[in-house]
């Protein structure tokens, strides 16, 4: 497991007593070979270890996403290029934030921090 997220701190009244929910991410290669279902089971015994709980007894449901090109890669001039997709997105009034939206990675309380700013000036302009 590369990261995980407690999704169930955001709003935990949205679960009954006692049930949490988790997001993981397991990075890999594009040419690394892997075998999904012993990732997934491995993620599971790993957090059951680190989180205190039983893999077999208090895991409900486990799904996943695959997500074939998730993180920015640098390259000679791409500031510049960001730059100017930026600008031209804000003058179109949309305003971008996060990983996928600033092509630069950020942790996830400056990309939550990011998406209220971006939220706020978009409010401002519609007016609200």
């Amino acid at each position: 497991v590369s990261r995980v997220k407690v999704l169930s701190n955001l709003i935990p009244e949205s679960l009954p007593p006692g049930k949490s929910v988790l997001q993981t991410e397991v990075f890999r290669r594009d040419d690394e070979t892997y075998d999904l279902e012993a990732i997934k089971k491995k993620a599971v015994v790993d957090l059951g270890r680190i989180m205190g709980f039983d893999p077999e007894q208090d895991v409900e449901s486990v799904s996943h996403v695959e997500v074939s090109h998730a993180y920015t890669i640098p390259t000679l001039g791409r500031q510049a290029a960001v730059d100017r997709i930026v600008d031209w997105l804000e003058g179109q009034g949309i305003f971008t934030a996060g990983l996928y939206g600033r092509w630069k990675y950020v942790w996830s309380d400056q990309a939550y921090a990011a998406g209220e700013a971006a939220a706020a000036r978009s409010m401002d302009v519609v007016g609200l």
